[in-house]
């Protein structure tokens, strides 16, 4: 159902449908089937200008996330990347809101947990050995 977007819906000849929706994807597939529990940010489209300045939406997104990675804990976040959230269309959120700053966002989102800023930095280093780390394994096992 997410892989729709809005030119396929004027392909099919819903222009005005989407026109009488003030052009949102995510208006159109909320009236269309409003027993569906949509997640705006899933759909191909762009989300509606200023769904990220919604702080409900921000807490929405990251208790979605917090699923879709299979986290048991708060703690577990600390181990969540930045290019996580890029992969989980999260990337206007992170880059226009919170500079691309995982660990303020998720302060803002959760502010009732607390937070030790020192294990979002070891989580950021290791994450970036990590990578180097394989990086180099890969660059070892290539034939130059």
């Amino acid at each position: 159902m997410y892989s729709i977007d809005a030119s396929k819906i004027h392909a099919a000849g819903g222009r005005t449908l989407l026109t009488q929706h003030g052009r949102s994807l995510i208006d159109v597939c909320k009236k269309l089937y409003p027993a569906h529990n949509w997640v705006e940010w899933r759909l191909q489209d762009t989300l509606p200008t200023g769904f990220w300045q919604n702080g409900e939406n921000r807490r929405t997104y990251f208790d979605w996330l917090s699923s879709q990675l299979g986290l048991k804990s708060m703690e577990d976040w600390y181990s969540v990347t930045v290019a996580d959230v890029y992969a989980n269309r999260g990337s206007g959120l992170l880059s226009n809101i919170f500079n691309n700053t995982l660990s303020s966002a998720l302060l803002e989102a959760y502010p009732d947990h607390k937070w030790s800023p020192i294990n979002f930095r070891r989580a950021s280093v290791t994450s970036a050995m990590d990578k180097e780390k394989e990086k180099q394994e890969i660059d070892v096992r290539q034939p130059t």
